[in-house]
């Protein structure tokens, strides 16, 4: 028999199942291209969507540091202060900070530290400006933190979103 002779058969067509694959497609490139515009952004870590700066009207301080970092990697805590009354600067921090963080050096060294149940205070040296402090910290856990850092007389809080 010729092609020519044969009945002719329709392509059976699911319309339906077609348009929620479709659909399901277009989901997921949107998907992926969020997740690119988020990495490059820096919600997942180190970039312009991570950075965050703390500080409040009325308070000397003022903490730098990452809202979204990742779990073992190294990160730094900008922490600066003007000169007061008192020739020390103590920052106080919270118990979730000493609980989360592995601090791997201080610049400058503090010139004494003390730890309580609360948290631990280190206690610089105010110099001629004030304070420029560097604290080198690394996560050994992930989830969300709200950390304290502050002052006797009042604390800052850096929100602190942690991948693993």
């Amino acid at each position: 028999m010729r092609e020519a002779d044969r009945p002719f058969r329709p392509v059976y067509e699911d319309m339906h199942f077609q348009e929620i694959s479709w659909t399901l497609q277009r989901t997921g490139w949107v998907a992926a291209a969020l997740i690119v515009l988020f990495a490059l952004t820096g919600v997942f870590a180190h970039g312009v969507a991570s950075k965050a700066v703390a500080r409040q009207d009325g308070f000397p301080l003022t903490v730098s540091y990452e809202r979204f970092q990742r779990m073992t990697a190294l990160y730094r805590f900008d922490i600066s202060m003007p000169r007061g009354a008192d020739d020390e600067i103590r920052l106080v921090f919270n118990k979730t900070f000493w609980g989360l963080y592995e601090i791997d050096s201080i610049q400058p060294q503090p010139v004494r530290s003390s730890a309580s149940e609360g948290g631990f205070v280190l206690t610089f040296d105010a110099g001629d400006r004030g304070l420029d402090a560097v604290i080198w910290a690394r996560p050994r856990s992930f989830g969300y933190a709200p950390l304290e850092i502050g002052t006797p007389r009042g604390a800052l809080t850096l929100p602190v979103l942690v991948y693993p």
